[in-house]
C-alpha cells in the first residue's frame, strides 16, 4: 500500500474519428483499448471515439470495484441518462 495516493480515478478521451483505420481489407468499427493501473490509482477509464461510435473501458482493482460488472451497468445507465438529457435518445449498445 503506497504511503499517499497520487490519484484514485483515471479518465482519458481519445478521438480518432478523423482516422480511416483498416486492417488487412477491412475497415475498423470501433476504437478500444485498455489503460493501466498503476501503484495508488485503482481505477482507470478510457473513452474512446471513431466515427459514431464511442467506447469506454474500464479497468479496475478487484478490491476498489468487487463487483465489474455492477459497476459497468452503473456507468452505462449514466451514460443512457446523459445521452437522453443531451439528445433525447438512449444509444447506448453492450459490446462485450
Amino acid at each position: 500500500t503506497p504511503e499517499r495516493v497520487t490519484s484514485h480515478t483515471v479518465v482519458t478521451s481519445v478521438n480518432r474519428t478523423g482516422l480511416d483505420l483498416e486492417l488487412g481489407s477491412s475497415r475498423a468499427t470501433l476504437c478500444a483499448g485498455v489503460a493501466s493501473l498503476s501503484p495508488g490509482c485503482s481505477i482507470t477509464h478510457a473513452v474512446y471515439g471513431y466515427g459514431d461510435v464511442v467506447t469506454v473501458c474500464v479497468t479496475a482493482c478487484p478490491t476498489t470495484v468487487p463487483d465489474h460488472a455492477v459497476y459497468a451497468d452503473l456507468l452505462r445507465s449514466a451514460v443512457d441518462e446523459t445521452c437522453g438529457a443531451l439528445h433525447g435518445t438512449s444509444t447506448t449498445a453492450v459490446r462485450r
